[in-house]
Formats: C-alpha cells, sequence, structure tokens
C-alpha cells in the first residue's frame, strides 16, 4: 500500500534516483537524447539542491515498503500554491500514487489554487492533470536549463477548501 510523507534530507540519494528513471522515461522522446544527456549530467553534478524543499517550500514523497516511487514540491505564494518535482516512477503510474500526492499537497497546502507548468508533449502528464481536474490556463516557454527550452501549458486547479476537514 502506498503511503505519503515530508521529504527528509536522509531522501535525497533516493530521490535523485527517483528523477533519474523518470526522467528518462518522460523526457527522452520529447526533448531527446543530447537534452535528456545534459539534464541527468546537471542531476549528478548539483544533486537534488534545485528541486527539493527549501526556504518556505515544501514536499512529499510516496512510499511503497520504505522505496521513494513518486515525489510533490510545491510553495504557497499569494493564494496559489506552485508545484513541481511531480514525479511518479514509471512502474507506479496509474495506479493511483499521483492522486495520493496530490492529496498530501492539499491537505498541506493553505492556497485556494494550485498552478503547474507541463510540457505540451507529456501527453500523460496533460490526461493525468485533466483527470484531477486542472484547466489549461495558458502556455509559455519553459527554461528547463539554461540551453533547453519547451513548451510549457500552464495548468491550474482551483481549490475547494470547503469540503477540507
Amino acid at each position: 500500500m502506498y503511503s505519503a510523507r515530508p521529504i527528509l534530507k536522509k531522501d535525497t540519494g533516493a530521490l535523485i534516483e527517483l528523477w533519474r528513471q523518470t526522467w528518462i522515461a518522460t523526457y527522452r522522446e520529447t526533448l531527446g537524447a543530447d537534452a535528456l544527456e545534459a539534464m541527468l549530467s546537471n542531476l549528478d553534478a548539483h544533486g537534488a539542491s534545485a528541486l527539493l524543499p527549501d526556504n518556505g517550500e515544501q514536499g512529499y514523497c510516496a512510499v511503497v515498503d520504505d522505496a521513494i516511487v513518486g515525489s510533490a514540491i510545491f510553495a504557497d505564494r499569494g493564494g496559489t500554491a506552485y508545484l513541481w518535482g511531480m514525479y511518479v516512477s514509471p512502474l507506479y503510474q496509474r495506479g493511483g500514487v499521483g492522486t495520493l500526492l496530490l492529496e498530501a499537497v492539499s491537505s498541506a497546502s493553505n492556497s485556494d489554487r494550485f498552478e503547474i507548468r507541463v510540457l505540451s508533449t507529456i501527453e500523460p502528464a496533460l490526461s493525468f492533470y485533466t483527470k484531477q481536474g486542472f484547466k489549461i490556463a495558458g502556455q509559455e516557454k519553459t527554461e528547463i536549463m539554461p540551453t533547453i527550452h519547451a513548451n510549457s501549458l500552464i495548468m491550474s486547479l482551483k481549490v475547494d477548501r470547503s469540503r477540507k476537514s
């Protein structure tokens, strides 16, 4: 059974491995091998510091038998929870892990709206967020790294706090 808990400093190695797996599965086809290699090299060189929560940000991981199989990081800013680092191991996708992570974020957040950027070419992610109730609110060119840019859709979800217990 899956559970969600806050990300801890000791999770760094497991999260890097999760992101490595998910980036290979997600970005190889959409961004190409050169872009993926640059992203992985950056991850190897700088570790998880660019994604791990810091300075008022929060993160949750999904765990199965003590193994981290998903992550979600967010920051509440002005009534909006900006979500990133939302990755689920390919072996656990379409099994409820993403929904569990969104529920954990929703419970921890005080914001009335969520916002996430999704590469416009990642159909499984777009489908997941649409099924969760997110709507396309705009689009932008996103800088993944200084030399890697991609078209992203800005997706937004209004959170009904009256139902939160």
